[in-house]
């Protein structure tokens, strides 16, 4: 790797690229949304920076609405207790009242400042907020990192073969799954000819072979070899996320659960990781579990949609629809209507014999696959809420011909349960091969 630029004040330093702070008794893997906020102040020493600076810096967003200041002031109470900084006296972070926060520190840079390293943070930092905008934006800022030629250029091609992960599958959906897998491998396979020990391109071909290829055995293989190669604080935790997620899908739930828990140990600060954990609490049929960790990600930061369509999930299993109705439609608030989320509130609209407004949602989706790729899993989900099992089907058998990820959850996503009687089911089941 490069030699990056690094903030040092009083006792600490900050490596805003691995988004890690070393502290007095070791160091601390911060939270992607904490890191952005440190790293806004440290850019400002003694500068009064407003709640609509630190928002804008942070979630890349200028209309948090009267949800951001909370925001904000949640990520600078992560911070005063990190920094054991009394309000009061502050030694590090002062309020000025009604105006915002002052970073009383004197900064020190350390390293070299340059393109490729803020490309790089950029990138990664799009990459966390999980949006299809933003992984975008990601995308965009890893191809400018390999156009500079440089020491990232591995890391560059891993963070595309992840972005594609991500926008061929699940609920960051936008392109067709055989294109999306396609243009991971050949990233992957870039990215480790230049560097075999990339984890994160060794992560990306694992989640190709579990979720599209439904090829358990080469999927672990790149698993362990992630693991293996991972040296980067951020990276193992993340893998293994990933990991147990899939571990979860093949019904696997202790060792799902012994994974994310080591995830969860490795980066404590992770608002992603108890979003998966209540994902796969929700799996393993633990739907009180799943509530709790999504609430815990919600508590670190509740713009984060994952959080709410995963609880919307545990809601649902246990007949509270009205919850579960309020956690989608959240969800489609902070995505800006993502089809996924839109079909969560159909179904469940469905579900409380709202049948027209379930009707009138199954509209929208169908107004915006005309105009973008939409998964037909997508629409199954709203027919299995409608009761219609031949249309559900239907939409499977598409979502298999595409090899869409959703697939590795049709033994163990109680939302099938509908079907479980039906013979196309079994045949989806048998065929997919990857589910137990």
């Amino acid at each position: 790797m490069p030699e990056q630029i690094l903030h040092e004040f009083d006792k600490y330093r900050l490596d805003p690229t691995e988004g890690v702070l070393v502290v007095p008794q070791g160091a601390v893997t911060l939270n992607p949304l904490t890191c952005e906020v440190l790293r806004t102040f440290l850019n400002n020493p003694n500068r009064i920076l407003s709640f609509d600076f630190l928002f804008e810096a942070a979630w890349g967003d200028t209309d948090g609405g009267s949800t951001s200041n909370e925001s904000v002031t949640f990520q600078i109470h992560c911070l005063r207790k990190i920094f054991n900084d009394d309000p009061i006296k502050p030694r590090f972070i002062q309020t000025q009242r009604k105006k915002g926060f002052r970073f009383l520190q004197t900064v020190r840079k350390v390293g070299r400042s340059g393109e490729a390293a803020e490309l790089f943070e950029k990138g990664r930092y799009f990459y966390h907020k999980s949006t299809p905008t933003d992984i975008n934006k990601a995308i965009a800022c890893f191809r400018r990192l390999i156009a500079l030629n440089g020491d990232f250029v591995p890391d560059a091609y891993a963070g595309i073969a992840e972005s594609f992960v991500l926008l061929g599958t699940f609920a960051h959906q936008t392109m067709p799954a055989p294109e999306a897998m396609e243009r991971v491998r050949e990233a992957s396979r870039k990215a480790i000819l230049l560097d075999p020990r990339t984890p994160e391109a060794h992560a990306a071909l694992a989640s190709v072979a579990a979720l599209y290829d439904w090829d358990w055995d080469s999927a672990t293989k790149h698993f362990q070899d992630a693991l293996s190669a991972s040296t980067n604080p951020l990276a193992r935790p993340l893998v293994r996320s990933w990991y147990a997620l899939c571990l979860a899908g093949l019904g696997l739930a202790q060792q799902a659960q012994e994974e994310i828990e080591r995830a969860r140990a490795d980066f404590p600060s992770s608002f992603l990781i108890p979003a998966l954990a209540g994902r796969i609490a929700y799996l393993a049929h633990d739907p009180g579990a799943a509530i709790r960790k999504c609430d815990e990600s919600i508590a670190l930061e509740e713009h984060f949609f994952l959080s709410y369509l995963f609880k919307g999930h545990a809601l649902r299993f246990l007949r509270r629809n009205k919850e579960a109705l309020e956690c989608f439609v959240r969800a489609c608030e902070l995505t800006g209507g993502n089809p996924v989320c839109l079909a969560e509130v159909a179904h469940v609209q469905a579900l409380m014999g709202e049948r027209q407004k379930s009707l009138e949602t199954l509209r929208k989706l169908h107004d915006i696959a005309s105009a973008q790729y939409v998964s037909p899993h997508v629409f199954a989900l709203v027919q299995i809420g409608l009761g219609e099992n031949e249309k559900a089907l239907k939409y499977l058998e598409e979502t298999l011909q595409e090899r869409g990820a959703y697939l590795i959850f049709l033994t163990t996503d109680a939302v099938y349960d509908s079907l479980r009687r039906e013979p196309e089911f079994s045949k989806l089941v048998a065929t997919v091969g990857f589910v137990r």
